[in-house]
Parts: C-alpha cells; sequence; structure tokens
C-alpha cells in the first residue's frame, strides 16, 4: 500500500504541500542515498498531526522480494525511547522513581559512594560511565561474520553481565551528571530494571502496555517472535557487495537496540506524541511526561563529542529520556534518535510544534537513515542539496574533485575523495608521499574560496586554497596555481 494524501497538509508556517513535486524530490533523495549506500531496502513515512501523509518501501527486503511501508526491520537504537517510555509509565504509577539509585533494584556497584548513580542518569546518558560493551553485545554476529575480533569473555547470564560491568569501576571517574557518555549498558539496565518491576518479561511488558495500545502488533522485541511475523527483512552487512546475515540480537542487546517494526506503525508511534501521549482512546503516557521526556536532561558537555559532531550543529544538543533535543533545526526544537546495528540502519525526527516528522529504516549500515533529517528540512521550506549539512558537506567534497593543471600542463595534480576526507594526489611532481590529506579549514571556508592545509615533514602546515569562479575551480598551493581540468 502507498499512501499519498495531499488534501490533508499542513497548517503550518510553512506550508509546503506534498504533492507531485515534492514527492519526486524525496524519492530521487532517497534512491540516489541508496546506490551511494549500497543499500538493498529502505521504508519510509511522514507523519503530520494524526494522519501518516506518506509511507512507502523502496528496494528488496530480501532478495527478489519488494520492501513496502509494512515491512519489519530492526529499528536499533530507536529502542531506547521505547524502553525510556516504559520506564516512566512505572514512574508513573509509582513503582519507581527516576531519582533512586540504580542499585537499589540489583546488585550494581559502580558509581561513587557518597553519589550514586540514578534511574535518571541511565536514562539521560549521563552516569559518567564511558562505553564498556557495544562490541560484545554483538559478539556472536561478529565472530560468525568474522568482521572484528573480540575477546571471548563469559558473558551469558545476569549473573556473567553484572560480574562483567562491576568489575569496570576504575574506568569510572566522572560523576554522575558531569559528562555525557553515549552508553548502551545504561539501556540495558533499563531494560532489566523493567522487568525487576514489573514481574514480566521485557517483551510482555512492551506488548502489553506499549505497542499493543497503539495498534502495533507486528512490532516486537523478540528475535523469536519475528518467526510469527510475515514480511520481515533480511538483514545484511556491507563488504563488497551486500552480504545476507541472520538476526542474532542476544540478551543484552534487546533494550539498547533490539525492537523491530514497521514504519507505517512506528508512525503510530508518532502520532501518540503529537497528541499529547495519547493513542485514539488510551492514554499511553502523560502530557506532561512526553515534555518532560522531549527536553533537556543532559547536555553534551564536551563540544563534538557525540551528537553534534555526526548529526550536525543545530544549537544546543543533548540527551532527554530516550531522544536527542538539538534546539536549533532551522529555527525549531527537533526531536530524534538515530539507530544502527548488525544488519539494520534507522532514523526517527519530528518537530513536535509543528507536528511533523519522518521515519527511515533499512536493512543495512551504513545508509542513507539520515535523510530522513534532509526530507524533514525539505517539508519545512529549505534545500536540502544546499542547506542541509549532510548533503551540502557530501557536494561540497564532490565539486573539488578532479584533475587540476598548471599553466600548459606543466604540473598536474588531482583531488580525491576517499571515505569524508580529500585527498591531494601528485601526478607529475616527485613527491616522497604520492597522497596527501587534506585538513579542512572551516572557520576561512566561504561558499567560493574554500581552504584547507596539507601537514609539511617539520610539521607545519601549508595552506591549500580553491576557488570557485563559475564553472572553473582555482587550485593554489604555495607558488602553485592550477585549473580544474
Amino acid at each position: 500500500m502507498f499512501i499519498y494524501a495531499p488534501d490533508k497538509l499542513y497548517k503550518m508556517d510553512y506550508p509546503i504541500p506534498i504533492d507531485d513535486k515534492i514527492i519526486s524530490s524525496i524519492e530521487k533523495l532517497i534512491s540516489q542515498g541508496m546506490v551511494k549506500y549500497k543499500t538493498p531496502g529502505l521504508a519510509m513515512a511522514i507523519v503530520h498531526d494524526d494522519d501518516t501523509v506518506y509511507a512507502r518501501g523502496f528496494g528488496s527486503r530480501a532478495k527478489n522480494t519488494v520492501a513496502d511501508e509494512n515491512t519489519v526491520f530492526n529499528i536499533a537504537s530507536i529502542s531506547k525511547s521505547f524502553i525510556a517510555l516504559a520506564i516512566m509509565q512505572l514512574a508513573e504509577k509509582g513503582k519507581i522513581d527516576v531519582g533512586d539509585p540504580i542499585s537499589n533494584y540489583f546488585p550494581f556497584e559502580l558509581g561513587f559512594d557518597d553519589e550514586p548513580i540514578l534511574i535518571h542518569h541511565l536514562l539521560s546518558h549521563s552516569s559518567g560511565i564511558p562505553n564498556l560493551d557495544d562490541t560484545l553485545a554483538s559478539r556472536d554476529d561478529y565472530a560468525n561474520y568474522d568482521v572484528t575480533k573480540i575477546p571471548m569473555i563469559p558473558y551469558s547470564s545476569w549473573n556473567d553481565y553484572f560480574r562483567f560491568i562491576n568489575g569496570a569501576k576504575e574506568f569510572v571517574t566522572e560523576r554522575p551528571g558531569k559528562r555525557f557518555y553515549y552508553l548502551n549498558t545504561g539501556y540495558t539496565l533499563l531494560g532489566r530494571l523493567i522487568e525487576v518491576v514489573s514481574n514480566q518479561s521485557i517483551e510482555d511488558y512492551l506488548r502489553e502496555n506499549i505497542f499493543e495500545p497503539m495498534q502495533m502488533n507486528r512490532s516486537t522485541i523478540s528475535v523469536e517472535e519475528l518467526q510469527n511475523i510475515d514480511n520481515v527483512t533480511q538483514a545484511y552487512i556491507s563488504k563488497d557487495k551486500p552480504t545476507p546475515i541472520d538476526w542474532n540480537i542476544n540478551l543484552f542487546a534487546k533494550a539498547a537496540g533490539g525492537i523491530f517494526s514497521s514504519v507505517y506503525q512506528l508512525a503510530n508511534y508518532m502520532k501518540m506524541m503529537f497528541n499529547d501521549g495519547r493513542f485514539n482512546d488510551t492514554q499511553v503516557i502523560s502530557k506532561d511526561t512526553i515534555s518532560l521526556m522531549h527536553s533537556h536532561q543532559s547536555v553534551e558537555s564536551f563540544p563534538n563529542t557525540d551528537f553534534t559532531s555526526f548529526y550536525g550543529d543545530y544549537g544546543r544538543t543533548g540527551y532527554g529520556y530516550g531522544w536527542v533535543i538539538q534546539d536549533d533545526f532551522y529555527g525549531h526544537k527537533i526531536v530524534h534518535h538515530s539507530g544502527s546495528y548488525f544488519g539494520s540502519s534507522a532514523w526517527f525526527a519530528m518537530i513536535p510544534e509543528l507536528k511533523i516528522g519522518t521515519i527511515i529504516l533499512t536493512n543495512q549500515h551504513p545508509s542513507p537513515r539520515m535523510y530522513a533529517l534532509a526530507v524533514l528540512s525539505l517539508l519545512i521550506g529549505k534545500k536540502p542539496k544546499t542547506e542541509f549539512n549532510l548533503l551540502s558537506f557530501q557536494a561540497k567534497l564532490k565539486s573539488l574533485c578532479g584533475v587540476y593543471h598548471s599553466y600548459s600542463k606543466v604540473d598536474t595534480v588531482e583531488i580525491i575523495q576517499k571515505g569524508n576526507m580529500l585527498f591531494l594526489k601528485y601526478i607529475t611532481l616527485d613527491k616522497l608521499d604520492p597522497e596527501e590529506a587534506l585538513i579542512p579549514n572551516n572557520e576561512k571556508s566561504d561558499s567560493k574560496n574554500i581552504f584547507y592545509s596539507i601537514q609539511t615533514e617539520i610539521g607545519e602546515f601549508q595552506t591549500v586554497e580553491f576557488n570557485i569562479d563559475g564553472a572553473d575551480v582555482w587550485l593554489q598551493i604555495e607558488r602553485n596555481k592550477y585549473r580544474r581540468e
């Protein structure tokens, strides 16, 4: 099913109608991203207020099988928002308080005796605990597909888990609330807390208290339950080409990134938040709690430590309860979360004041998941290819690549792109190192004059200057001047 409802569009400051032109722009953008990242399958939805105004699949969920808006993907770390929602439901019922020390509930020993780590700190990634076990949570997958080598630490029961975690005391040197460390371990602990407090498995709790009330009957946190759900995507890893793998999300990865859902069902989740915590006749969570979860509970204390460097600088950046919060996404607060796991990649983004949001799920990482933000920027009147940081940055790199000649082609160099870096490759000059990395100087650059540096043999920096003059691109390095052919 393809949903396209131009008669239900926006009454907001940026009335961009979803007409054929916008649909074409969106789908061209997504298709180009899938080619770039070699993504087998993707699904996307756009939500406005109480309506799913667009939902569609692209590519294949598995070999020769079309992906659609009902295809079930792993949503990876977007799962954290559901775990936070469950924790806040339990808090509203008086079964826990987010100000409680987490050690009140199970044998957790990290932190400081005079300043314990609270549930609040785990929800907001402000516990002061650095990454401890991301790789171990995926150990079986990595070992099976020989992606990397991981020590075989006994790690199969909750006793094993606490034994391993509690051994990291010397690594916890930051006081709670002082430094932002994105911590999957924290959400693993919160998942366990749900089970301890509710006396239910995490699967049962989420099904009864979150999925069923929001009519998300094809959503689950159990790999085993996937066997009873149709239209589930194949997972892929990217080597020379997409390689199919099995879903193998173990006990300790579930809460941090183990939920499976479709864009069509996640649209219900977004509608609930746009409707102050209510879905149809069910109050899933209170309006005040939604507001609390969507507010800064911790702020990145070290610039570019995590989200800002990967998402872009959209004003004050921090974390609520299960959500990334940025204050100035083209003049609006944006609430969003990305996710990536072994064989999946996802993004869920919304502007609550405009009640508009986008969702992208894919069956491979890396993927064009950040295009969810690009589409959102388009829907509020921006031009993603020139204004959205991911696309504009990649376009800038591409615009500078090519072969450059000096006068009469006496000397030739080439600018090449590798990943997110540019390199200067010498064609005719005799250099000890035929390629040198270009180090960007963003503070000095503008749209027409773009500055980089190369490091010399004595450790100093030499300026590399690009000048854009209409169709011509010039390159200047010390005494040498080149024009792109």
